[in-house]
């Protein structure tokens, strides 16, 4: 495939949605176009692009560790250090693709993506937003019940950790006479049992 990022290819979405248009033949080519498209433009310092090159082969999201990964957060390099990779905006931008994604598909998941959800709610906390924190822990243990065999024992107790601190937090749980877990955090303190 020839460098559609030179400049005398000019503009790389017209051919961005040229190969897409013409991809219905044969997807597994199309997509190989489309993720190269991705890598010229990600090697040119096209970070956006080259994410919504890979969106758009619908190409697996990778892990921070494996820096032959394409795709971690959307947004951000994950060649940077930790903390400049894993920023707030980087975190939401996957999060509305996730969520985009779970309206066309509602089981549509990112287990990968599962760690920075907990990263959210933990500084969601720290900065005082302890309901929404909670709210988002609940929502994240929703998430890991549905298939907790993809996840280790030790983020499955640092959720539960988290959710445990923060259901006071919550104005279902926070009365007195309301002395009983959330069922979410029960559930999730049965899959840590069950691990042991």
């Amino acid at each position: 495939m020839p460098c559609c990022a030179d400049e005398k290819w000019g503009d790389w979405r017209p051919h961005l949605a040229m190969i897409l248009s013409n991809g219905s033949q044969r997807p597994d080519l199309m997509r190989r176009a489309v993720v190269t498209l991705g890598d010229t433009l990600g090697a040119r310092g096209y970070l956006h692009a080259a994410h919504f090159c890979y969106l758009m082969a619908q190409h697996e999201f990778g892990t921070y560790a494996h820096k032959s990964s394409k795709i971690v957060l959307i947004g951000s390099s994950h060649l940077k250090p930790f903390n400049e990779f894993a920023t707030n905006e980087a975190i939401q931008m996957t999060e509305i693709y996730l969520y985009a994604s779970r309206l066309a598909d509602e089981n549509f998941d990112l287990p990968q993506f599962q760690p920075y959800k907990l990263l959210y709610a933990q500084r969601l906390s720290e900065h005082g937003l302890t309901s929404e924190a909670a709210h988002y822990s609940e929502e994240l243990a929703g998430t890991i019940l549905k298939h907790p065999g993809q996840y280790p024992a030790m983020f499955l107790r640092q959720v539960y950790d988290l959710g445990d601190r923060l259901r006071y937090h919550d104005p279902l749980y926070s009365s007195a006479d309301n002395q009983r877990d959330p069922e979410w955090l029960t559930a999730l303190e049965a899959v840590i049992t069950d691990y042991q």
